[in-house]
């Protein structure tokens, strides 16, 4: 897997190698690269892609570390069912 800690929202923000890290499996890339969709940052906007994403990030489990899903990815996932933004409303999804 390839790390890539840097935020969306950093100077030194690289959009190919968030990219790259996402793809190979890092749960914070997945859900940097979901925002990145969300908001149009380096790439079109996208909402349908930033739930993708958002969902990997929030259901990756990772047996080597335990890692139960991003916390963020969670929140933003819940805002998009919560708002119908790239997904059908559904409060019930929402609130899982």
């Amino acid at each position: 897997m390839i790390k890539y800690t840097n935020k969306y929202t950093d100077t030194s923000f690289d959009i190919a190698k968030c990219r790259e890290s996402a793809e190979s499996g890092s749960v914070p890339a997945q859900y940097q690269f979901g925002q990145c969709y969300a908001d149009g940052h380096g790439v079109e906007q996208d909402m349908t892609e930033a739930v993708r994403l958002y969902k990997k990030a929030a259901t990756n489990i990772n047996e080597n570390t335990g890692y139960n899903g991003h916390a963020g990815a969670m929140r933003c996932l819940a805002d998009c069912y919560a708002n119908g933004d790239g997904v059908r409303k559904n409060a019930k999804q929402a609130a899982a």
